[in-house]
């Protein structure tokens, strides 16, 4: 990656329902505002030779890196500047939970997992589902206007557990000691 600016992230299944190439779309966007920046995409599948085609008719080669699958993203996420999460739809988007944990900022699209993961929480931005959204959403954050949550990752873990308890079971049963 040769490009200057700020480091976006995005990590997952190279699939139709990421929506990486609206990413891909809104870098160029930003770029052709005059925005620096670049983007590391996390992940393989069905659409990686479709996204490196977005990339070179875009003239995106030095801003945009397809890392391939990562074992640990952890250090890739952690030298990063800003998660972005581009899908059409997930279940729980663990990859917002990972990028809360690691204090980054947060841009995401507003459907309905990524809005239960982020519910309550300052700093994200919930974007509408389009490359202009994601765009809107990275200039924002370039300008210094998304930051990140505040997350306690063990109080998530236990509300978490909680209602899933009470769903299944009608009530959380008592803590056994240890």
């Amino acid at each position: 990656m040769t490009g200057a600016g700020p480091l976006f992230v995005m990590s997952g299944r190279l699939s139709p329902e990421k929506a990486q190439m609206r990413a891909l779309t809104a870098l160029a966007q930003l770029r052709r505002q005059g925005q620096e920046a670049r983007l590391i995409l996390l992940g393989s599948g069905p659409l990686e030779g479709a996204l490196r085609a977005g990339i070179a008719r875009l003239g995106l080669g030095g801003q945009v890196t397809l890392a391939g699958h990562v074992e640990n993203p952890f250090p890739v996420l952690a030298r990063a500047d800003c998660f972005v999460l581009s899908s059409d739809y997930e279940g729980q988007p663990m990859v917002l939970l990972e990028a809360l944990t690691l204090g980054l900022p947060i841009i995401a699209t507003d459907i309905p997992g990524a809005r239960s993961v982020l519910a309550g929480l300052e700093g994200p931005a919930l974007v509408p589902a389009d490359a202009a959204g994601l765009a809107q959403g990275m200039a924002r954050f370039l300008a210094g206007g998304v930051a990140p949550a505040r997350f306690d990752a063990e109080a998530y873990r236990a509300e978490t557990l909680s209602a899933v308890l009470t769903e299944l079971l009608g009530h959380v049963p008592p803590r056994r000691p240890t």
